[in-house]
């Protein structure tokens, strides 16, 4: 038997940079400790950018996050404030965009 879901939802993508000197590993750790009550995805990113001195870049990571809940917006922003103040970042960027998705259950 196969049941299938749709559900409205905030899908929240949080950008932030992960220093040259920076342990990714330590960073994810950083993030997963954060305890965002929904669960994440993380995905690594190469960023680029035309600064002041020409083409920069520097790696990134996306965190993705399907919630409902009305507190996930504070929750980024703690975050935001915690990530920044820990690896000196001048800046921590996301978006919320809504989003329908389906869910399909397959019993076994």
């Amino acid at each position: 038997m196969i049941s299938e879901a749709r559900m409205d939802s905030i899908e929240y993508k949080i950008y932030v940079g992960v220093g040259r000197l920076t342990d990714t590993d330590e960073v994810r750790q950083f993030i997963v400790d954060t305890q965002f009550t929904d669960g994440l995805t993380i995905t690594e990113a190469d960023g680029v950018w035309l600064g002041p001195d020409g083409m920069e870049e520097e790696d990134s990571l996306v965190i993705t996050i399907l919630s409902d809940d009305i507190t996930m917006t504070s929750q980024i922003r703690n975050f935001a404030d915690a990530y920044a103040a820990e690896y000196y970042q001048m800046q921590v960027i996301w978006s919320e965009t809504p989003v329908t998705f389906t869910s399909r259950e397959y019993e076994r």
